[in-house]
């Protein structure tokens, strides 16, 4: 591993050094000099998970969105969180 971390660009293992530290919490082991191989297939393993989670929120966001214009209600936080409440306890 150390032989393959050392031929990558600059640039590759500045990015990936950012992923790791960004999600160390998740990776197994502790983070060393040069991430393990296990560490970075669990870093690649979590960021496909976070991308999935912000696809879907943001589908979802623009799903909510369309509603809220073919409603005429107000594009707002204070709405959103009315709303939110609303369903919460029946409208």
């Amino acid at each position: 591993m150390a032989t393959m971390w050392r031929d990558l660009p600059d640039a590759s293992r500045a990015t990936l050094w950012r992923l790791a530290d960004r999600l160390g919490d998740f990776l197994p082991g502790e983070l060393g000099a040069v991430p393990t191989h296990e560490q970075l297939l669990a870093a690649s393993a979590w960021s496909t998970v976070e991308c999935d989670v912000t696809v879907a929120y943001s589908a979802w966001l623009e799903r909510e969105h369309a509603k809220y214009r073919r409603n005429g209600w107000p594009w707002t936080t204070a709405e959103l969180a009315r709303r939110s409440r609303l369903r919460e306890v029946g409208e």
